[in-house]
């Protein structure tokens, strides 16, 4: 991947990570804002750099950009915890979707 198309590929996701932001006051977010805007932002890291890890031919690199990918998953789940803490509706919903997967007839 060249350098033009990374640039690329980071505003593309920058552009989808904040394009959810329009409605959001960001001089008064609220905490769950916050959170979400978060967690969007981890979760295009985590996209990039498996992405990245996947085009170098550098193994040691690679390792590295997976690694990291792997911490900002950790990040992703601390950002929800606290969301969840937070935002009753979004608990319910994480947990009403936890049951539907549970429940889903793959076959």
């Amino acid at each position: 991947m060249n350098d033009k198309l990374i640039t690329k590929y980071v505003k593309k996701l920058n552009e989808n990570t904040f394009s959810a932001t329009t409605e959001i006051d960001l001089n008064k977010p609220t905490d769950e804002d916050i959170l979400r805007i978060a967690i969007s932002s981890e979760l295009s890291a985590i996209n990039l750099y498996n992405r990245l890890a996947k085009e170098t031919k550098n193994k040691k690199l690679s390792k590295i950009l997976l690694d990291v990918a792997k911490e900002e998953k950790l990040h992703v789940g601390e950002f929800e915890s606290l969301l969840n803490d937070i935002d009753s509706e979004q608990k319910d919903a994480s947990s009403e979707g936890d049951t539907e997967v549970k429940n889903f007839n793959y076959k």
